[in-house]
C-alpha cells in the first residue's frame, strides 16, 4: 500500500526491494569476460628513423654533430657531510668544491676536476679514470658513481645513443 505524506511517496519494503533488484544488472546483461588479443609488434609506419630522432635531439641541445664539438663549463660539486654535522638530521653541513667540466662529443669522454687540473675524473661510457697529481688510475667504484651523473647529461646520453650499433624501431599494439 502506498501512502503520500506531505508530498513524499512511501513505498512498502517489498516494492522498494523489487525496485532495487530491477535496477541491478542481470547475468544476461553483463558482458562476458573478454580475453585480450596477443600483443602484435610491427615496424613503425613512415616515421623518422632513430638516427633522425637522435639528430633532432642533438640539435635541440646544441651539439653541432654527435661526434664533434666540445662543451666546457664551470660547476660546483656539493658533498653532504653527515658524519661531521652538528646534528643527526637534515640539513647537514655541506662542502662545495668548484670544478671544471669538459665534455668531448667526438669521443664521449668527460673530464671533471679541479680548475687547476691537479686532480679530477675522466669518465666514458664504459670506464672511469682518476687523476691525482701526476698519477692516473682506473677506478671501478668511481665508474659506478660517475654513471649516475652521466645519465643526467644530455650531451653524454645523445652521444652514447648515436654511437650505439643496435637500434630497434617498432610499434606495438594490443
Amino acid at each position: 500500500m502506498t501512502q503520500i505524506t506531505e508530498g513524499l511517496v512511501r513505498l512498502p519494503a517489498a516494492a522498494f526491494t523489487l525496485l532495487l533488484l530491477s535496477a541491478a544488472p542481470t547475468a544476461a546483461q553483463t558482458p562476458a569476460t573478454r580475453t585480450s588479443p596477443p600483443e602484435q609488434c610491427r615496424a613503425a609506419p613512415a616515421s623518422p628513423d632513430a638516427h633522425e630522432w637522435i639528430a633532432r635531439a642533438a640539435a635541440a641541445v646544441r651539439i653541432p654533430d654527435p661526434g664533434t664539438g666540445v662543451l666546457r663549463y664551470q660547476a660546483s660539486t656539493t658533498t653532504m657531510l653527515r658524519d661531521q654535522s652538528d646534528r643527526t638530521y637534515p640539513p647537514f653541513i655541506a662542502a662545495a668544491a668548484p670544478s671544471t667540466r669538459v665534455f668531448d662529443a667526438a669521443t664521449g669522454v668527460e673530464w671533471s676536476g679541479a680548475p687547476d687540473g691537479s686532480r679530477g675524473v675522466l669518465s666514458a661510457a664504459r670506464s672511469t679514470w682518476v687523476k691525482r697529481g701526476d698519477a692516473v688510475a682506473e677506478s671501478r667504484t668511481g665508474h659506478t658513481r660517475t654513471q649516475a651523473d652521466r645519465y643526467l647529461d644530455p650531451w653524454a646520453v645523445i652521444t652514447d645513443w648515436a654511437a650505439s650499433p643496435g637500434t630497434v624501431e617498432a610499434s606495438c599494439t594490443t
